[in-house]
Parts: structure tokens; C-alpha cells; sequence
């Protein structure tokens, strides 16, 4: 679909923007997941414990039956008869309802995860548009679900009709088996019935969560100028962020200067390098390299070391290999500490401050 800027929404939406909707609670989520879930742990709870649950409540309707000739009825033996079905009945179903339960939160679980958040819950005009109401109901949205359920509705009867047509013959002679034969004949068609049912309801949730999760970062897909702006408000505008760093530059340059008139001498070749090094035998284990620069800036490391009397040697290897070896306020590689003690020594001879020693 076009967008009124002229660009298609073709992109895949970014970390940043699945993760504001997943705050906003829009997340791929399938209902028929849940549904088939939970359906399956009850078709199993039914498979394995509905002979015990049975027994269970025959044992608790004859005990209340048998007591009922005899018992002395007020307001509170009933209050109490009723609290005790209660309770029994609770330890009956209770661990039935809290496995259903957990497989609900389960399922629920596998596709979302820990999520929690209001904003589904947050009063909303659109919520109540009557109009939007209507868009919703004839979106195509709406025309795909409506085409799901129908399909869900044929697949799950035809496997209904195909498990009591199988059994038909037997389930027609019923009325002349006894009781015991009948009740397990029915469970029997009963359990292929739900077992059946459950396993095609697993299988359109599968394809339904695929699905929701395709439509999810579909609706979410963005334009190029969005990642754009998205990238510019995430990382700041890149022409701000190079006046930034221009800014950082210039302020880091303006404080090297500012070490030079310290520095104890100047090493430069003829034009492209200069690097001063700073040495104090009494605080320092080896020089230290305050300032380095090439073309324009070892110029004017020259002439501010030149204004401050700080001595300028030539020496065109040394240069380089500091320059390319040292960074500011580092010091020197052991194997370059013959050739910078070299000059070192030099220097200190000098009678002068302010010197320009020929290359060596």
C-alpha cells in the first residue's frame, strides 16, 4: 500500500520499533493456540484420571445420599453439607482445573513471554468509533477470520462424522447392550471423537500462530524514510553528529597545543611530522609523548615550541615511527628509547633554551 509520502512500507521493522509495540501490547498471538492447548490437556486429564474422578464422585454422591435419611437437617448441618461438597469436590476437580490452567498460561507463555502493560487497557476514542466498528467488521482482517472459523468448523465436523460413521454399526446396536458395555462403547467414540478434534485444532493453531506472526510484522513494516528518522532520533543527526566531533577534535587539538610549551623537546622532519615529548627523570620511568601532529598542525606544534623555547630536533625516522607507533600521552616503546635518550642527551648540552639541532 502507498503511503502518502510516495514510498511503500517494504522494510522490515526494526528492534526499536517491534520493541514500542510490543510495550503498547501489540504482540503475534493466536487464540487458537491457546484453545487447542488447553483443549489437549483436558482430553488427556479425561484419558487417564476420568475413571478415578468418576469413582471419586460416585463414592461422594453415595455418602451424602446414605446420610440423608438419617441426618438432622437445620440451617447449619446444611451450611456445613454444602461447605463439605465443596471442598470435596474441589480436591475432585481442583488438580484438574490448576493442570488446565497451566497449560493455558503455557501456551500463552511460548508465543508472548513475560509480558506485562496497560496500554491495551487505556480508554481510547477509537475504541468506541462507531464507524471504525464498522470498518473493522468488513476489514479484511474480519473477511479472514470469518474464512478460518469456517474452515476450522468443516475440517473438525467431517473428522466428527467420519469417527461415528466408523462406528456407526455398533453405536445403532447400543440400545441392547447393558449398561457397563454401552457407557464404555460411547466413551470409546467419545475419546476418538475429541482426540481427533483436538489434533486438527492443534494443527490450525500452528498455522495460525505463523500466520499472526506474518501479519504482525507485516502491519509493521516501515518505509525507508522512517528507518531514516528512526535512525536520526536513535543515533542523533549525522550532521550533528559531525559538527559534534569536529567540536571534540577541535578541543582536543586545543589542549595538545597546550602541552607543548611544557614538552622537553620537539621531533620533527623537515615539514610533514613534529611530536613533542615530555621527560622528567625524577617522576617519569620513560618519556612521555604530549603532543604529535602532521602538515598543518606539526607546523604549528613548531612554532608554539619555537615561541616557547622548547627545542626542535631533526630526525626523520624517529619522527615518523613515534607519530605512527605512540599515541598522545603514552609512552614511548622500549625500543625506541636509545635513539629518543640519543637526543635527550643532546638537548641537555645545549647552552641555549630555544635551539634548532641539525638532523643527526
Amino acid at each position: 500500500m502507498a503511503e502518502s509520502g510516495g514510498q511503500e512500507k517494504t522494510e522490515k521493522p526494526t528492534p526499536r520499533r517491534l520493541s514500542e509495540a510490543r510495550r503498547k501490547g501489540q504482540i503475534a498471538k493466536s487464540m487458537d493456540v491457546n484453545t487447542a492447548v488447553v483443549l489437549f490437556a483436558a482430553v488427556l486429564i479425561l484419558k487417564f484420571q476420568l475413571t478415578v474422578m468418576g469413582e471419586r464422585m460416585s463414592s461422594l454422591c453415595r455418602q451424602m445420599w446414605g446420610a440423608f435419611p438419617h441426618a438432622d437437617y437445620t440451617p447449619t448441618t446444611l451450611q456445613h453439607m454444602v461447605m463439605y461438597m465443596g471442598w470435596q469436590f474441589t480436591l475432585i476437580a481442583g488438580p484438574t482445573l490448576a493442570f488446565l490452567l497451566v497449560a493455558g498460561v503455557l501456551a500463552n507463555y511460548i508465543q508472548v513471554g513475560v509480558l506485562f502493560t496497560t496500554e491495551p487497557l487505556k480508554p481510547s476514542l477509537g475504541k468506541i468509533n462507531p464507524i471504525a466498528g464498522f470498518q473493522r467488521m468488513f476489514s479484511r482482517r474480519s473477511l479472514i477470520e470469518t474464512l478460518k472459523a469456517i474452515i476450522k468448523m468443516t475440517v473438525v465436523g467431517y473428522l466428527v462424522y467420519g469417527a461415528i460413521a466408523t462406528h456407526y454399526p455398533d453405536l445403532a446396536g447400543a440400545a441392547l447392550l447393558d449398561r457397563i458395555s454401552a457407557a464404555m462403547l460411547f466413551a470409546k467414540v467419545a475419546w476418538e471423537i475429541a482426540w481427533r478434534a483436538t489434533m486438527a485444532l492443534l494443527v490450525f493453531g500452528l498455522m495460525d500462530y505463523f500466520y499472526q506472526r506474518w501479519e504482525h510484522e507485516k502491519g509493521l513494516r516501515m518505509t525507508l524514510q522512517e528507518i531514516k528518522d528512526e535512525a536520526k532520533q536513535s543515533e542523533g543527526d549525522p550532521l550533528v553528529k559531525g559538527r559534534i566531533r569536529r567540536a571534540q577534535r577541535e578541543a582536543s587539538r586545543r589542549r595538545m597545543m597546550q602541552e607543548v610549551p611544557k614538552a622537553t623537546v620537539v621531533i620533527t622532519n623537515p615539514t610533514h611530522y613534529a611530536v613533542a615529548l615530555m621527560y622528567d627523570r625524577d617522576t617519569m620511568p620513560a618519556p612521555v609523548v604530549v603532543a604529535k601532529g602532521m602538515d598543518l598542525i606539526a607546523q604549528r606544534i613548531k612554532q608554539i615550541a619555537a615561541e616557547n623555547d622548547v627545542p626542535l630536533v631533526e630526525n626523520v625516522p624517529l619522527a615518523r615511527a613515534l607519530h605512527k607507533q605512540v599515541e598522545i600521552d603514552d609512552i614511548i616503546p622500549e625500543d625506541l628509547y636509545a635513539a629518543v635518550a640519543e637526543i635527550l642527551v643532546m638537548v641537555q648540552k645545549l647552552n641555549k633554551p630555544k635551539s634548532l639541532v641539525k638532523p643527526l
